[in-house]
Parts: structure tokens; C-alpha cells; sequence
């Protein structure tokens, strides 16, 4: 197995944001920026993470401090991956910021970035219909889904309704 870091999986100048700014304002910002959580500063040091969905409930000119909910936990960047995913189960946070040796933030490691990094190099090639066990042409959404063949994926189209929540429901177990 191969053995991966903080470094290698870590997000690069993560969005950072003033202690004293409003949280309103910096709640849609992250939105804009399709992120969850953000790091929040005095300018110099690490003041704390702040979660988008939090930061949601903000009224009224509320300051982004009033949504830190404790100290940091960070992680240093030639740390494990394993070691971070430890210390998120042990924490219960989502995200750690990353500091360098000279303990200054470089970056932020979440759980996406952990997960993703724990993917195969390259994903296994699926060698047969998941439905028929033909090994014919096979079409999937992405190299992780499974595979069926066109022949499958038409009849099961034809066959089969969504539920309430839009899903298709193939087997119909409990």
C-alpha cells in the first residue's frame, strides 16, 4: 500500500477570512466558492474553522468569531493521511487546518480530500455487464461507477419507474 500524506491531499490556499467580518457576508461567499468550511484569522494567526452551514444561521451583523466553537486541531503537512483521519474520527470535525513545520497555515485537509486521495491510482476496469455478465461495450457515469451494457441499460429504462424521490429502484428489496 502506498503510503500518502498531508501534503500530497491537502486543498492549497484555503479561503480565509477575519475573525471581526460578517458572518453573513463570508456565508455566501463560501457558497460562491463551493466551499464548506473556512478558516478564520486575526491576519496572522489561526484563529479557528468555521463551517458554511453554520455561519447560515447568521443575523444581523453577527461576526464570524461568535461561530468558532472551539481551538483548532490541526495537523502538520509530512503527517499520514491515516493520522488526520484519526484525528477527525477522534475530534469529530470535518476539516484540519494544515500547518508547516514553522507552524504556518499552508493549507486545509477535509474529508473529501481525504477520501479522495484514498482512491485507487487507477480504478479497476469493470470486465463484465453488471446485470448480464456480457463483456460488450460498457457504459457508466464515471470510471468508479458500475458498468452495464447498452442492451441492460435500455431494458431497465423501459422497465422501470422512478420512486417519490426521483430514483430508479432496480431489485425492490425492503
Amino acid at each position: 500500500m502506498i503510503e500518502r500524506f498531508v501534503m500530497d491531499a491537502m486543498t492549497k490556499n484555503p479561503v480565509m477570512v477575519g475573525a471581526d467580518w460578517d458572518a453573513e457576508a463570508m456565508a455566501n461567499e463560501a457558497r460562491q466558492r463551493g466551499v464548506r468550511h473556512l478558516i478564520v484569522t486575526d491576519g496572522v494567526h489561526l484563529l479557528g474553522v468555521v463551517a458554511r452551514v453554520d455561519l447560515a444561521l447568521a443575523r444581523g451583523g453577527a461576526k464570524v468569531a461568535e461561530f468558532i466553537e472551539c481551538a483548532p486541531v490541526t495537523i502538520e503537512e509530512d503527517a499520514k493521511l491515516e493520522q488526520a483521519s484519526t484525528l477527525m474520527d477522534e475530534w469529530d470535525v470535518d476539516c484540519l487546518p494544515v500547518l508547516n513545520r514553522e507552524g504556518l497555515l499552508v493549507g486545509v485537509l477535509t474529508r473529501g480530500d481525504v477520501r479522495r486521495s484514498s482512491l485507487p491510482e487507477r480504478p479497476p476496469e469493470p470486465i463484465a455487464c453488471a446485470a448480464c455478465g456480457d463483456c460488450a461495450a460498457l457504459l457508466r457515469e464515471n470510471a468508479y461507477a458500475v458498468g452495464f451494457c447498452e442492451e441492460c441499460w435500455s431494458r431497465a429504462r423501459a422497465s422501470v419507474w422512478p420512486d417519490d424521490d426521483g430514483y430508479i429502484v432496480l431489485g425492490g428489496g425492503d
